[in-house]
């Protein structure tokens, strides 16, 4: 990932968790909220832990790509 791809992201991620007001679970919610930079509720850790294994190694990895690159911050 290069700074062109993250701020492309971060900029459609958080068009989607405003558009979602917040309600989890939707598809894919953990790789958005990180990609956004928008704290994780503690009530969901354990929701996005559970996204970290997902099944779809593709999300998985694209996920896991955008947790080293924006971090995760739970409130």
């Amino acid at each position: 990932m290069d700074k062109t791809k993250a701020k492309e992201l971060n900029y459609v991620a958080k068009k989607l968790v405003a558009f979602h007001d917040k309600v989890i679970p939707f598809e894919r919610w953990g790789k958005a909220y990180v990609d956004s930079e928008t704290p994780i509720p503690l009530r969901f850790r354990e929701e996005f832990y559970n996204e970290l294994t997902h099944p779809d190694l593709g999300y998985r990895r694209s996920l896991e790509e955008s947790v080293r690159w924006f971090g995760v911050r739970y409130v």
